[in-house]
């Protein structure tokens, strides 16, 4: 939040374009439906190459409203992805499938922790 009235999107959701996003929720936020009001009175966008800036405005009930509800879940700023499919380079560069997140964590933490021991040798020669 910047203020009482207004509110700061600096990020967007894995897999989500800046366009999209604006086409898609902050039109329908602004618009509204049949079914439901609009929520924000305005928005400005201040977007580089490289960053995502919206400035949401939006009355003090509505951002209230907002709050209560989670501004993640209110400007749809959260998604989730299943992880039923694992399929990444090893430390050998093959293909292999993994179990879970962990299994990926462990071995990535092993690979990480040679590449370290490495490190600090070649700075203690140096």
């Amino acid at each position: 939040m910047i203020s009482d009235h207004e509110v700061e999107i600096t990020e967007l959701p894995i897999r989500t374009w800046t366009q999209n996003y604006k086409e898609t929720v902050m039109e329908s936020l602004l618009h509204g439906s049949e079914k439901t009001p609009s929520l924000i009175n305005d928005y400005k966008e201040y977007h580089t190459d490289t960053t995502v800036r919206f400035v949401a405005s939006m009355s003090e009930a509505n951002l209230a409203k907002a709050e209560a509800e989670g501004l993640h879940r209110h400007f749809k700023l959260q998604t989730s992805y299943a992880t039923t499919s694992m399929t990444l380079y090893d430390s050998n560069g093959c293909l292999r499938m993994y179990a879970t997140v962990e299994e990926i964590l462990r071995e990535f933490f092993t690979l990480r922790l040679t590449f370290y021991g490495k490190r600090k040798d070649y700075l203690s020669g140096v």
